[in-house]
């Protein structure tokens, strides 16, 4: 991802990393398993738990968005409709992924100041209450979606999401980063098919590891499809086990001799030799 990023940046287009794990605390993840709510669910006398962080993805990833073109001054009516509901206008959008999600309550997202007024002139419906009014996030998201589709990207923008890991420390904890995930692929895939759709340049990309997957595919959701079509394996095993394995030479390189050690160009027998 960070080979990505350089490559992008270089381009001229604009990308930001977003790290799962760094960027997102326990703390976080906890502010957002209770900001996205729960169901309990009965079939034939079978009580199951559902929870659905999808749209609260959507507006994390909004605010990104609308962060970056803010910092980037991109102009235009829909950009500034952009910028005041999603808040970037008033505060910079950055930091940990639980600032991103901290407006979102029990499945309510709570606007004030401009991105009030925004709200109400957009046609946004919700509860209002003095200078604040809480809405759907769904509603927003739609919104957002429509701000997006007027405004020109330019060369593109990127969003590469990275470290998605799962905490193994309780199984409460293991289960909710499993839904957490879920939730984010999908909704990567269908902001990336909205974009398509719509011709904005706008590019979702994200990492996960086979294990990972693995587990995540056990919960359902019918991502196993986007994996399936738009995923790219990469595989660090090689066909050829020796001193010219791919992995050594990298070691090599992020880790060169001491000062003093005699040069040698084949990793493995640098490693030998140490």
């Amino acid at each position: 991802m960070r080979y990505l990023h350089e490559k992008i940046s270089k381009s001229n287009r604009q990308s930001e990393v977003i790290l799962f794990k760094s960027h997102g605390s326990e703390e976080d993840r906890q502010g957002l398993s209770r900001g996205a709510g729960f169901q309990i669910l009965s079939t034939e006398g079978v009580s199951s738990f559902t929870q659905d962080f999808k749209e609260s993805w959507k507006w994390m990833i909004y605010q990104k968005v609308a962060g970056i073109l803010h910092d980037k001054d991109f102009q235009g009516p829909a950009a500034e409709k952009l910028y005041k509901l999603t808040g970037v206008a008033t505060s910079h959008v950055g930091g940990t992924l639980g600032a991103l999600f901290s407006k979102i309550s029990s499945g309510k997202l709570t606007l004030s100041g401009e991105a009030y007024g925004v709200a109400v002139s957009l046609g946004i419906e919700g509860e209002q209450k003095s200078d604040t009014i809480s809405v759907s996030p769904a509603n927003a998201n739609r919104v957002c979606a429509k701000l997006l589709n007027d405004i020109d990207f330019g060369t593109g923008v990127y969003l590469l999401f990275d470290e998605l890991e799962l905490v193994h420390q309780t199984q409460d904890q293991f289960d909710r980063d499993r839904r957490i995930l879920r939730d984010l692929i999908y909704v990567i895939s269908q902001i990336n098919a909205d974009s398509a759709e719509n011709g904005r340049s706008l590019f979702l990309i994200s990492t996960l590891r086979s294990e990972v997957l693995h587990s995540i595919l056990e919960l359902g959701h019918e991502i196993s499809k986007e994996v399936d079509d738009f995923g790219d394996k990469v595989d660090w095993s090689d066909a050829s086990d020796g001193p010219n394995h791919p992995l050594l030479a990298l070691m090599a390189k992020k880790y060169p001799p001491p000062q003093g050690f005699p040069k040698v160009r084949c990793g493995q027998e640098y490693f030998q030799r140490t």
